[in-house]
């Protein structure tokens, strides 16, 4: 939907994005259902991003719409049962993302205008993975316990817009 911000001076609305997203992939299971294999390839183009940029003050935020984006990447989902009550996960990613210059159309705060911002794609790791053990020790008629360990970790990511103003 098209977006403003009730902060804004110009209430000029963004209009409205889309995206336009492509996946191939395989999903697998194997093993009499003890081994699940899950690959993907993806791209995804999104035309129109809302973005936003402070004006006259830090509570000023004006709406826009910025260049397209694009991102792609491939996708791994495992798991195996080796033996009952044992899980063994594995998953992985890895994520490319480009978003170029984003001008706004708004003056920066001090008044000058025509400023570059040069933003990261944000939340996007170049890699991503997880390695999990889940162990079923006791069955109970109250449930069942068990034993989980989880390995997480992922690549530097950018949790906002990387911002360098330059005046064009």
């Amino acid at each position: 939907a098209a977006a403003f911000g009730l902060a804004s001076q110009t209430l000029h609305p963004a209009a409205a994005d889309s995206a336009n997203s492509f996946e191939l992939g395989q999903k697998s299971e194997f093993w009499g259902h003890r081994a699940r294999v899950n690959v993907a390839a993806f791209y995804t183009r999104w035309k129109g991003p809302q973005q936003s940029v402070q004006t006259a003050s830090t509570s000023t935020v004006e709406f826009f719409n910025g260049p397209t984006i694009q991102t792609r990447g491939v996708e791994l989902d495992s798991s195996f049962v080796p033996l009952d009550g044992l899980t063994i996960s594995v998953n992985g990613a890895h994520y490319h993302g480009h978003q170029p210059p984003a001008v706004s159309p708004y003056p920066a705060p001090g008044g000058s205008s025509g400023v570059a911002q040069f933003n990261n794609v944000v939340n996007l790791p170049a890699f991503s993975g997880s390695v999990s053990v889940l162990y079923d020790f006791l069955k109970t008629s109250y449930g069942t316990w068990r034993a989980n360990v989880d390995l997480n970790g992922t690549d530097r990511k950018s949790t906002r817009l990387n911002s360098s103003h330059i005046t064009i």
